[in-house]
């Protein structure tokens, strides 16, 4: 299925992170993760788990962490409705990097997506299908 973009912003509304409770000391890949924006980069999982450290840290005892990348901290997890401005479900994902991924997977699927009318028939096998006709 080839879609006309990735996806729309991340996260679909603006959340309400006043109760997180950032250490100070986290260095965060994405500083305004709570503002719905344009996804700047979509890695596949083969290379996420490439970029994933060994640091986690849990916040407020929410479903929350910080995982630490080579980006700096993602926040990850869901955040609970007390946590929103408003009653939609958000779902956030942070991420930094080429801003260009909807052209290039287009361009991929349009380089994909060639098509030949008729094959050609070497004259050996021309002769063959002649023969068992």
């Amino acid at each position: 299925m080839v879609l006309p973009k990735v996806t729309d912003f991340s996260p679909s509304t603006r959340l309400d992170v006043s109760n997180l409770k950032i250490p100070e000391n986290i260095q965060l890949a994405d500083e305004t993760f709570y503002i719905p924006q344009k996804v700047d980069l979509l890695l596949g999982c083969e290379l996420f788990f490439e970029f994933i450290k060994a640091d986690k840290i849990r916040l407020n005892d929410s479903r929350l962490i910080l995982q630490d990348i080579c980006f700096g901290y993602i926040v990850a997890g869901n955040i609970e409705p007390i946590f929103q401005i408003n009653n939609a479900t958000s779902h956030c994902f942070s991420s930094r990097g080429m801003d260009t991924l909807d052209k290039t997977l287009r361009s991929f699927w349009e380089i994909e997506n060639v098509t030949c009318d008729s094959s050609p028939i070497s004259e050996e096998l021309n002769y063959c299908n002649e023969h068992y006709e």
